[in-house]
């Protein structure tokens, strides 16, 4: 900045603060960015879900649920917990696994992953391929 007298000022001149209101504003774009990833919030629009696709894919729990002789007009199907894996790739093997083992024909629709964060449970999910 220059005075009125034609000394320069030597503090911030206004290039030099508008630089540091965008770099600062950066900054936190950033840690926020990568705090989200982290800890695997963020959304993933895949999965319809408020945690990041890496974290749901990776890194989640999820409790797996079974639905034995599942079929659109049966009443007497019976939701099963058969296990509790990590990432959704693994809960799907799992689910496969089990309808190989009780000798069923698989169903995409007879499993559900339900993700748990913490002890509680938050959302239910498929593996997409």
């Amino acid at each position: 900045m220059t005075h009125a007298s034609g000394k320069k000022d030597s503090t911030m001149t206004e290039d030099g603060f508008i630089g540091a209101i965008v770099f600062g504003g950066l900054a936190l774009w950033g840690a926020y960015t990568g705090y989200n990833y982290l800890n695997g919030t963020g959304g993933c629009e895949q999965h319809a879900s408020a945690y990041s696709c890496w974290y749901l894919d990776a890194k989640a729990d999820y409790d797996v649920h079974y639905w034995k002789n599942l079929r659109s007009d049966d009443k007497e199907s019976e939701d099963h917990l058969i296990a509790s894996v990590k990432g959704l790739p693994e809960c799907r093997r799992r689910a496969i696994a089990y309808a190989n083992k009780v000798g069923e024909p698989w169903n995409e629709r007879a499993y559900i992953c339900g993700l748990v964060v913490d002890g509680e449970f938050k959302e239910q999910h498929r593996y997409i391929e």
